[in-house]
């Protein structure tokens, strides 16, 4: 952990140890494990919901070959088609998810 605080508190907590206030020093330190539990727990949360985000935001194709459906990122890069102005004419789309519109 990077938090200042955090070590601030920790050391403070060992500072209570050593002068001899026990029940000081099991309070502030047993306070910052929780603090430190709480934010690892939510690091972990974050992570995994970037993650998530970052699998949405990937752009996914199949591409049909030999009559075989292929996601394209299983294919080579050498091979694999791109979305761009310079498609060869045979390349085209085959389906697409239709438009969501709201009502008035």
């Amino acid at each position: 952990m990077r938090e200042p605080m955090i070590l601030l508190l920790l050391a403070a907590g060992t500072i209570y140890l050593f002068l001899g206030d026990l029940r000081e020093a099991i309070v502030l330190l047993s306070s910052v494990l929780v603090v430190i539990g709480i934010s690892l727990y939510q690091n972990r949360r974050t992570e995994r919901a970037l993650a998530a985000l970052r699998d949405l935001a990937s752009p996914r194709a199949l591409v049909i070959r030999g009559g075989r459906a292929t996601p394209s990122h299983r294919i080579p890069p050498p091979n694999r088609p791109s979305a761009s102005a310079s498609w060869p004419s045979r390349a085209r789309p085959i389906a697409s998810a239709p438009e969501r519109t709201r009502k008035p």
